[in-house]
């Protein structure tokens, strides 16, 4: 571990005393302002105590420099995904099992240097229209978001590399992905609506592609 993973680790820690000791008071520490552009990840649900929206706007707006961030299980409002929009760097986010519906998903999806995104059990997203704005997108996942029908906006998607779209009943037609030359993995498990054709057109497709079921 280099001197900023040390320093990250550390900010971290007193980040989370603070968040623990503050609780719906919390104001950001003005000792981790400067040094927040040392953490690059932050898990913000593996919290053992409740995060307040006013805790987690407050985290969001002082943390400029992040890459990875991970919301599972928390609430996020347009307010929250407005200040989402405003992290430049962000790769990797995970929103698993959040509240997040099509509104929060196309604030979300105007981060367009985007290369990883989960939305496992994010059961009010509808559409992955907004998607087609992140050309860098090479992970997707979501899981159990069975309103989803149509995967026609990921042909815009050149880099996707893995999708996981298992459980969602209601898509039929695989022929976008025909388009996403790079893509290595598809799982495909308890997804009934999608015939045996169709899969094998894909597969002749992208004949390096391994389908799961």
């Amino acid at each position: 571990m280099n001197k900023d993973e040390k320093l990250a680790k550390e900010v971290i820690k007193k980040l989370r005393q603070a968040l623990r000791k503050q609780g719906e008071h919390f104001i950001f520490p003005e000792e981790l302002k400067e040094k927040m552009q040392y953490v690059t990840a932050l898990d913000l649900s593996e919290l053992s105590f409740p995060l307040s929206q006013k805790a987690l706007r407050e985290v969001i707006a002082n943390w400029q420099h992040g890459t990875h961030l991970i919301l599972r299980d928390t609430t996020v409002t347009k307010e929250i995904a407005d200040l989402l929009c405003e992290l430049t760097d962000l790769r990797h986010l995970d929103l698993c099992r959040t509240n997040s519906d099509d509104s929060i998903l196309t604030k979300v999806a105007k981060c367009t240097q985007l290369k990883s995104l989960i939305l496992d059990g994010c059961l009010k997203i509808t559409t992955l229209g907004p998607l087609a704005s992140c050309k860098k997108l090479q992970i997707l996942e979501f899981l159990l978001c069975y309103q989803i029908v149509d995967l026609q906006p990921l042909i815009a998607c050149k880099e996707l590399q893995m999708l996981v779209m298992s459980f969602c009943a209601k898509i039929t037609h695989l022929q976008p992905l025909c388009h996403c030359k790079k893509m290595q993995s598809l799982c495909l498990r308890g997804c009934h609506g999608v015939t045996a054709a169709e899969k094998a057109i894909l597969q002749h497709a992208l004949p390096h592609l391994a389908i799961e079921e």
